[in-house]
């Protein structure tokens, strides 16, 4: 029997039987060794470029080959998940969890329920004796009974109004309002007429101004220019001094004429606006009545025909019919006020606190004649389908945690069955003292086995890969700080190291991130003797 080592074209003497042994039991110490290994965080691992030697061969004779018993396959593409131990303990969902309260102030009277009872949602579990809920049902009946005779006075006017006698006063009715709209319009025409004259009147008015201002603006020009004239003259001793004291003296008077006239245009200005402004009115007034007048034929024509056919659509029924519509929402009100009260109609002073959800109840917070507000909690509800598993995780696998995350556990009043929660929501604080962070997860607890307190245990799956490649623990190696698998390299009996790139770890597999592909072959049991060899070799050249 021999192996063969090759390194850089190197031979290597032949190894006997006994050294083969030697092998086997170095081989078994670094089986240990890896155990251990394989126990604690992965060291950081350098690049498969730089980790690889490209020389690197081991080579075995075919009665080596036959006696190391190697198997050689390909990886396999796997489901691979990375997995974290957690405890917590079952807590109570808030949506779960719910404090009943009167919903009026009051005195218990009743408690029909006790600790530890399941109760069904609706189901009455106390009764308060309410004075408020008194005043409630007695408003209520009044406006029962406001009601009903509000019904009987609607009937009593449809039967009247079938007699016809509501038709004739309503008609002459109609007709007055026409001819009183019909006087308004004709008024309403003359305001029209006048506000028009006046405004007309108003505008040559304003005209004339407007001329007069342009004559004051002309004859201003005129004087600004003969004293500018005279100034200079004066200044040049060719125009008495009287002369020129006149000239100034005109120029003056004609720029208050010119402001005189400017204010008169102004004046009338306002005067036209005004005007304007009752003309829109006095129209306004007239569009109006002309409306007015349309409304009172059409409600002239209206009454001659419920007149002619003797309709039941007359003033006195439709107020009557108001009336009992106003009654009925009033009765409508009062009995909503007696229901958001928690009583219901007949029971003057009684009102049920009923239970809002289906559940257990967890506690009682009063006794029989106790008085009790309306924020006050009677009971406390429990719904035990309705639960969250409450995990403590430590700081170091705080980096892995996200919503939506999957959760394994099992509890101590369960022991062996195993529950699955997804992660619904990470605190942001972490505790001081234990250094963890609180996770919750929502758990369905259709039947009800999970007990809020009970302690629990599981693996929290914080990443998964649907499609990883992986080999078998015992295929990869470490030499010299660095992950190998052995791969064949087509000579008989030559193997060659391949520095691969590894991730997680799921006993016996461990994901491969780089350095191999689906389609390599590569040594898959006793990889250890080709280290063990290897390593015995390199001691041997040195």
């Amino acid at each position: 029997m021999m192996v063969r080592f090759h390194r850089s074209g190197r031979a290597h003497p032949v190894v006997t039987g006994v050294a083969l042994v030697l092998c086997v039991m170095i081989a078994g110490l670094f089986v240990a060794g890896r155990y251990v290994a394989s126990r604690t965080p992965e060291p950081s691992q350098p690049s498969v470029a730089e980790a690889e030697g490209p020389e690197e061969r081991v080579v075995l004779d075919p009665e080596s080959l036959t006696l190391a018993d190697l198997k050689i396959e390909a990886p396999v593409v796997r489901p691979m998940r990375s997995l974290r131990k957690v405890t917590g303990q079952i807590v109570p969902d808030p949506s779960g969890l719910v404090r009943v309260t009167s919903r009026v102030e009051g005195r218990v009277i009743r408690l029909l329920v006790a600790p530890g009872d399941s109760v069904r949602a609706g189901q009455t579990l106390a009764i308060v004796e309410s004075e408020r809920l008194h005043g409630a049902q007695v408003a209520y009946q009044l406006a029962t009974r406001k009601t009903a005779l509000a019904r009987q006075m609607l009937e009593q006017r449809r039967r009247l109004a079938a007699l016809g006698e509501y038709a004739r006063p309503q008609l002459e009715q109609a007709r007055a309002r026409l001819n009183a709209v019909e006087a308004e319009v004709r008024q309403a025409e003359g305001a029209v007429a006048l506000a028009r004259s006046s405004l007309d009147e108003v505008e040559a008015q304003l005209r004339a101004l407007h001329a007069a201002l342009e004559r004051a603006r002309i004859q201003a020009q005129l004087a600004r220019s003969r004293a500018e004239r005279a100034e200079m003259l004066y200044r040049e001793e060719l125009m008495a001094r009287q002369d020129w004291e006149q000239a100034q003296a005109e120029a003056a008077q004609a720029q208050a004429a010119l402001q005189a006239a400017e204010a008169e245009v102004a004046q009338g200005e306002a005067k036209r606006s005004a005007a304007a402004t009752r003309v829109k009115e006095a129209q306004a007034a007239h569009t109006t009545a002309l409306r007015q007048r349309e409304l009172a034929e059409q409600a002239l024509r209206r009454a001659e025909a419920v007149y002619q056919g003797n309709y039941y659509t007359h003033r006195e029924v439709m107020e009557a019919h108001i009336a009992y519509e106003q009654a009925r929402i009033e009765e409508d009100g009062a009995l909503d006020d007696v229901q958001l009260l928690g009583g219901q109609p007949g029971d003057l002073h009684r009102a049920p606190v009923v239970a809002p959800i289906a559940g257990r109840v967890a506690e009682l917070l009063v006794t029989v004649g106790e008085n009790v507000l309306a924020e006050r909690p009677l009971l406390t509800l429990l719904n035990p389908r309705v639960v969250r598993a409450q995990f403590d995780v430590f700081a170091r696998d705080a980096a892995f945690l996200k919503a939506g995350q999957t959760v394994f556990f099992t509890a101590e009043t369960l022991p062996g069955r195993v529950f699955r929660g997804t992660v619904s929501r990470i605190e942001d604080r972490m505790d001081p003292q234990t250094r963890t962070l609180r996770v919750q997860c929502t758990v369905p607890n259709t039947a009800g086995w999970l007990k809020p307190g009970a302690f629990v245990t599981g693996t929290l799956v914080t990443r998964q890969v649907p499609r990883a490649l992986v080999v078998p623990q015992e295929a990869v190696q470490q030499v010299d700080g660095r992950n190998v698998v052995y791969v064949p390299t087509g000579a008989p009996g030559t193997f060659r190291p391949v520095a691969v790139r590894i991730g997680q770890r799921q006993p016996p597999w461990v994901e491969i991130l780089e350095g191999l592909k689906p389609t390599d072959r590569i040594v898959t049991r006793n990889a250890f003797l080709l280290k063990s060899q290897m390593m015995k070799s390199e001691l041997a050249d040195e």
